[in-house]
């Protein structure tokens, strides 16, 4: 058997258990068999038949018998009785526990053991790095929950999904529209759209009317940019949204449209997001590719069978016939198409092959 005693060797408690130990100022706690009992440093037995514990910050997670119970480690105050299936720290907090009952329902207590969410919840996790927590209910329906566990939004919605740039997609129940919310849980735009993507770099594309051509970009606030709708839009790459455009549809009607609304001059067929600075484009001959600067420059004529970005300021063109030479970004023909093969440039050098000079 085993006791604590103090600097000064007077006993301070005996536990009467194999093997003890001293916790912190307040708390002892004695293992025999593998079952644990924690003790006051009066020797008063505060909970035991205890096969394992977390600590927690100022709280201690039990299991006992099978059950999740928990109390305070300063004041060795019973918080939850072990009647739990699961309990663990609320991500982010020190005095917030998330819990599991019997009828696997989630909810949230405080260190005190006061419940601030409800037990509605079939699943509860963390929403990306917002810091706040989405749950779902017995309809499988989704709402929000703050930082310390508190409900957040009025309603729940079939589905929330994670926050980007402090907006979240959402839903509606009632509608079947999307809509989005803010870190408050408030509808800072309405169930109005009918389809929507998550925010990029300050805008989102969305569906705002129920047509093919009902596609336009919306920024955080909900303002419309431009003053038309489109058959598609991109998310924002190098300072411009590619839309698909009503006008010359049959022919693709790609074309760049900026943050202002304002568009550069050309539509194509086919057109790649802008990469530093360029972007592929094609006509709508399949041997009539070529590039445009964020000016929209022609910098490679839309005569090739295939075009590169440029790299260490050459641009890889292919002259059908399996034919292949470079442009620069300069817009001038700098190599002819001579070779079976052409690779990227990198430090003034790129591999090339030709069936005439192997």
């Amino acid at each position: 058997k085993q006791m604590i005693i103090d600097e000064n060797l007077n006993v301070m408690a005996f536990t009467g258990d194999a093997t003890c130990f001293e916790l912190n100022s307040e708390l002892n706690y004695g293992t025999t068999n593998g079952i644990i009992t924690f003790y006051t440093k009066n020797n008063e037995v505060v909970i035991g038949n205890i096969s394992s514990y977390q600590q927690y910050f100022d709280m201690i997670v039990y299991q006992s018998n099978g059950k999740y119970g928990a109390f305070k480690a300063s004041t060795s105050e019973i918080i939850l009785d072990a009647e739990y299936t699961f309990i663990s720290l609320l991500e982010g907090n020190e005095d917030r526990l998330k819990v599991r009952n019997v009828d696997s329902m989630y909810g949230v207590v405080d260190g005190n053991g006061t419940v601030v969410f409800d037990f509605e919840a079939v699943y509860l996790d963390i929403n990306n790095a917002t810091g706040l927590f989405y749950y779902q209910d017995v309809n499988n329906h989704t709402g929000l929950l703050n930082a310390v566990g508190t409900k957040i939004t009025s309603e729940t919605y079939a589905f929330i999904d994670g926050f980007f740039e402090n907006r979240a997609l959402y839903l509606d129940l009632e509608t079947n529209l999307y809509g989005y919310l803010n870190l408050e849980g408030e509808e800072v735009i309405g169930p109005v759209l009918y389809q929507a993507y998550n925010f990029l770099d300050g805008y989102a594309a969305v569906k705002e009317l129920d047509v093919a051509q009902g596609w336009t970009v919306i920024d955080v606030d909900g303002n419309v940019v431009g003053s038309s709708h489109y058959f598609s839009v991109s998310s924002l790459y190098g300072g411009y949204f590619k839309v698909q455009t009503l006008a010359d549809y049959d022919n693709g009607g790609y074309m760049f449209m900026d943050e202002t609304g304002a568009f550069l001059p050309g539509s194509y067929a086919f057109a790649n997001s802008f990469y530093e600075g360029y972007a592929i484009v094609r006509l709508n001959d399949y041997s009539s590719y070529g590039l445009i600067d964020i000016e929209g420059t022609i910098i490679v004529p839309t005569t090739y069978s295939y075009t590169a970005t440029p790299k260490d300021g050459y641009i890889v063109v292919g002259c059908g016939a399996g034919q292949y030479g470079y442009y620069d970004v300069e817009g001038n023909y700098a190599i002819p198409c001579e070779y079976d093969h052409a690779g990227g440039f990198s430090e003034g050098r790129a591999v090339v092959r030709s069936s005439s000079n192997q």
